[in-house]
């Protein structure tokens, strides 16, 4: 992961999905690496305390793009569309 290898102050905490093509990929492109901390799916009180733990949080989920500003932490959703609908 390009953030771990560029700033040497970071941890990278990885609740991975249980969807067995996602562990695949996650493990083999990131198991073993010094400073990258792969989870089971956490409950959500954990998750919350995670969250509230963390500097950032980089996410492909419409939910949490939403959840995470409200504990005011940074968000950056990694994908170029979300199934969460935007109200104007």
């Amino acid at each position: 992961m390009e953030l771990v290898d560029r700033y040497p102050d970071i941890q990278v905490v990885y609740p991975v999905h249980l969807n067995p093509n996602v562990q695949k990929m996650v493990k083999m492109h990131l198991a073993g690496k010094e400073r990258i901390i792969l989870l089971d799916p956490l409950e959500y009180l954990p998750f919350i305390q995670l969250i509230n733990r963390s500097y950032l949080v980089l996410t492909d989920s419409g939910g949490l793009q939403e959840e995470v500003p409200a504990l005011g932490k940074p968000v950056l959703v990694m994908r170029e569309t979300t199934g969460t609908p935007r109200g104007h």
